[in-house]
């Protein structure tokens, strides 16, 4: 037996390899008792000598079944627009072997792998224990050192892990940081609708912010603390790998009290021309003022005429409508596009 998983056993005959749907299995036998039957591939050593004498080495081989990601905890505190950040890596054991006093290092970077997916996607389900390293663990902050272009992560202690287990550590002392929150209205073209916008939060890797440093690419899970002092989740979102001096871009959701609505009032096309006045509407029913982007999508070769409001153009097929919109308010954008081909 080569390979025994959930769907399929794979077996050796003698000239052929020969896959086999376990649907379509109904028991299996084998001529001989055996203690302890392995139905996974298992890697062992026999290592003989014709005297006793001590020896050195290094064994060095690819393993599979071991896996880590990023994990990251964002504690918000809205008045003063400051957050503290908990970096932590989420290791898992997912092969049927347990190990004891194990050095471990953690890679990240996208390593590839022939024929193999590059990196385990981030929030990837696992069945198993969990354990967190305490007090007398989290306090244990991996080293960090470049290996070409890769960043590694040495665990201080060495650690137990026992078969589809997993465990917590941190990768970071906890960061104390300035972010952004802006209530992002995105809309292309003929689109007409009305919604609640779309929460952004973003921070920068920069040591003015106290950071500076790799951020690894993994889930971030938001917490906003209350006046009371307790704190509650409020989202969560993938985050990219973000080097040194780049900009973390996270969505929380949608906000329940910040509504925008987008009106095609007018639209004309003819053979050559096509043109359609917007009208868009911002209301802020917080007790807050707050800060909207109204982002517009518009293809082909266009200009922008009788807006409202100062605009910025992103790219070739977009702009951009930076608003502040105090607190019990709703503004008004207008503006008209205009397109023409040959």
């Amino acid at each position: 037996m080569l390979d025994y998983t959930s769907t399929t056993i794979t077996l050796q005959r003698k000239n052929t390899v020969k896959n086999i749907l376990r649907e379509r299995i109904d028991y299996i036998a084998i001529k001989d008792e055996l203690k302890n039957p392995q139905f996974s591939p298992v890697l062992r050593w026999k290592i003989s000598s014709g005297k006793a004498r001590k020896a050195k080495g290094e064994l060095i081989y690819l393993s599979g079944g071991f896996g880590w990601n990023a994990v990251y905890r964002m504690i918000l505190d809205a008045p003063s627009r400051t957050a503290e950040l908990i970096p932590e890596a989420y290791i898992t054991n997912k092969s049927n072997l347990d190990f004891s006093n194990l050095k471990l290092q953690l890679v990240e970077g996208n390593l590839h792998r022939a024929g193999r997916r590059p990196v385990i996607p981030a929030g990837e389900k696992f069945t198993g224990r969990m354990k967190l390293l305490g007090a007398e663990g989290a306090a244990q902050i991996p080293g960090r050192e470049v290996l070409g272009d890769y960043h590694i992560y040495n665990l201080a202690e060495r650690v137990n892990l026992k078969a589809n287990e997993s465990m917590t550590v941190r990768l970071y002392e906890p960061r104390k940081i300035s972010y952004e929150k802006t209530y992002l209205f995105e809309n292309s073209e003929r689109s007409q609708r009305e919604e609640p916008l779309v929460v952004e939060i973003k921070f920068a890797n920069t040591e003015k912010n106290n950071l500076n440093i790799p951020l690894p690419g993994g889930k971030v899970e938001l917490y906003q603390s209350t006046k009371d002092g307790t704190i509650e989740f409020s989202g969560e979102d993938l985050l990219k790998q973000i080097p040194k001096g780049e900009t973390a871009v996270l969505i929380a959701g949608r906000a329940f009290d910040v509504i925008g609505k987008r009106k095609v009032i007018n639209y004309d096309r003819l053979r050559k021309s096509e043109e359609a006045s917007i009208e868009i509407t911002v209301t802020n029913t917080k007790d807050e003022e707050i800060q909207v982007r109204v982002i517009e999508h518009i293809s082909g070769d266009w200009v922008i005429r009788d807006a409202s409001t100062m605009y910025i153009k992103e790219d070739a097929s977009t702009i951009y409508y930076p608003l502040t919109i105090p607190a019990g308010k709703t503004q008004l954008v207008t503006y008209t596009y205009r397109k023409q081909w040959d």
